[in-house]
């Protein structure tokens, strides 16, 4: 089995946890990178395959390690650097945005004799900016985080593109450098976000149509091998197709490969060496949660010898890769797991942003959600407000509203609808819902349905970014590790809406929401909150995009189903 070591230290009050690598017992340091992926559940959503191995983005609760060999000669380099050239590209431009708008700004707002001072901040903001994307590594293995994550790296960058300016108002000696330093920070972070998001939902597109993958062979048990397999051909999005598998030696390699329908390329042997024929796929994930340490390391160093990029499917879930660091022990690769640092002024600062957005919103929006009324009352008789019974933070009930989009009674046809359920456990979700009205099929796909909650937050009840809250019926269901997401506020968007809004799947329900929980911060609050709007907006454009490319539509990122 793939060893863990739990190291517990006193210094200065500071907690450690470290996962050794057995596998990568030889490998060095250097070599080694940790990255989240949804390597163990089925979904990715939004990756933007920009890796030097490649990985999906989607769901960083299972970690994997990537091993590169020690010279990359591997035929998939050059496939692997298209989609990061092309996101270069894109950066490029949301860049050149942001020094156009900076130096606009600076022009109108502080005229200056010579023209190198009104240029001042777009030239610092044009220098600077490519060494702060490359060095917060916002180009190596960005496939492997999950959007939000990546999201947060693109608010750092965008953080000191602005203290860049500053910086440099001050150096000069220049007064008035706080509004061209906000202008950087708030158009480098709009612009960025925004062509990576297109990025990756155009990226992904093109992978499920069979674009930009690559051949990957499928290393472990026979039961590691099936899930990696069946995950791989259930999400070609990610990125990854199987290509062919290698197993232990215990296992019928040729009515394995019957099943799957796919070609051995090696076994191991009774010693415990991973034996390959010469066949030589783009990548390699070996699944090392079942596999003796002895042939887990054969199997890495084998796959290395190949000149093929590794991934090690490390089986630990629910920790964020922002969280994890290579810190070898020894000669033994070892991952230093940082604790937990949410404490109770973070969790106030969180209320009264829920507060401060939550009024603003109702009072920017109030014309629309007088509309909204109006539109609900003169198509369908019945309520304009649907009312319904959630359970909230600490297992607290409380009436959840949202805009009523459904017939009357549409809770009492639920019970003949249940074998449609595309989401399965306790969730219900159903494609062409016949209870559906037709302005509510409009306010469903806008997301427009969720702004009541709005003042469901103004009374405590929820959040604007939080888990979804769950009926009493679903709780009952929930097993203990599920019901943690009662340990906070529910919210009207959360980590599950913008990461995962065209899967169905339960088990991504619950993943993203213990994933959210466990690794929240303020600003990925803030990320989420931002994403959703751009998703929302942006919906039209790849719908079409997608249709057009013969991809599913994306669906709302708000949806309280």
């Amino acid at each position: 089995m793939c060893s863990t070591l739990v190291q517990a230290t006193m210094d200065g009050a500071t907690d450690r946890a470290s996962a050794s690598h057995p596998a990568a017992s030889r490998v060095d340091a250097h070599r080694l990178k940790i990255h989240g992926t949804d390597a163990d559940h089925p979904k990715d959503s939004t990756n933007t395959g920009v890796c030097d191995a490649p990985r999906p983005t989607g769901t960083p609760v299972t970690n994997l390690a990537t091993v590169e060999p020690t010279t990359a000669t591997s035929v998939a380099v050059g496939r692997r650097a298209r989609p990061r050239r092309r996101l270069m590209a894109i950066d490029t431009v949301a860049i050149l945005i942001t020094v156009v708008t900076v130096t606009a700004w600076t022009a109108f707002t502080q005229p200056a004799r010579d023209v190198w001072l009104t240029a001042l901040p777009g030239l610092l903001v044009a220098a600077s900016a490519p060494i702060i994307l490359v060095s917060l590594k916002l180009y190596v293995r960005a496939a492997n985080r999950i959007a939000s994550a990546e999201m947060v790296r693109v608010a750092r960058a965008a953080s000191f593109l602005a203290a860049v300016v500053l910086f440099g108002h001050a150096a000069i000696g220049r007064p008035g450098a706080f509004w061209p330093a906000a202008v950087t920070g708030i158009m480098g972070f709009c612009t960025l976000s925004l062509g990576r998001q297109f990025f990756r939902d155009h990226l992904r597109v093109l992978r499920r149509r069979g674009d930009l993958s690559y051949g990957t062979l499928v290393v472990g048990t026979e039961a590691g091998v099936r899930r990696l397999t069946d995950l791989l051909r259930t999400h070609p999005e990610m990125g990854f197709e199987a290509a062919g598998f290698a197993v232990t030696a215990d296992v019928n390699r040729d009515a394995l490969g019957m099943e799957l329908d796919l070609p051995c390329f090696g076994q191991f042997d009774d010693d415990g060496r991973l034996i390959l024929d010469h066949h030589t796929p783009d990548g390699a994930i070996v699944a090392s949660g079942a596999l003796p340490q002895l042939e887990l390391d054969a199997a890495v160093h084998a796959l290395l010898d190949r000149r093929i990029h590794v991934h090690v499917l490390q089986g630990l879930t629910g920790i964020g890769a922002q969280r994890m660091f290579p810190d070898p022990l020894l000669t033994d690769n070892a991952v230093y797991i940082a604790p937990e640092t949410i404490n109770t002024t973070h969790l106030f600062i969180k209320r009264v942003v829920d507060l401060s957005l939550g009024t603003l919103a109702i009072m920017v929006l109030s014309p629309l959600l007088a509309a909204i009324a109006v539109a609900i009352r003169l198509s369908d008789p019945g309520p304009i407000l649907f009312r319904q019974t959630r359970i909230g933070h600490d297992g607290e009930p409380f009436k959840v509203l949202k805009f009523r989009t459904m017939v009357v009674d549409a809770e009492a046809r639920l019970a003949e609808l249940q074998e449609d359920n595309v989401r399965g456990g306790p969730l219900f979700k159903m494609a062409n819902d016949p209870r559906i009205t037709r302005i509510g099929a409009f306010l469903r796909k806008t997301s427009l349905d969720e702004l009541p909650q709005l003042l469901n937050v103004l009374q405590g009840e929820m959040s604007l970014v939080g888990p979804r809250p769950a009926l009493p019926e679903e709780v009952e269901q929930f097993d203990e590790e599920l019901l943690e997401r009662l340990s906070v506020r529910p919210g009207i968007t959360g980590l599950w809406q913008v990461e995962a809004r065209d899967d169905a799947s339960f088990d991504l329900y619950r993943r993203f929401d213990l994933f959210y929980i466990r690794n929240w911060s303020l600003l990925l609050d803030l990320v989420i909150l931002f994403r959703t709007v751009a998703s929302v907006l942006l919906r039209p454009y790849l719908s079409r995009s997608a249709a057009r490319l013969g991809g599913r539509g994306v669906e709302g990122a708000a949806v309280l189903d």
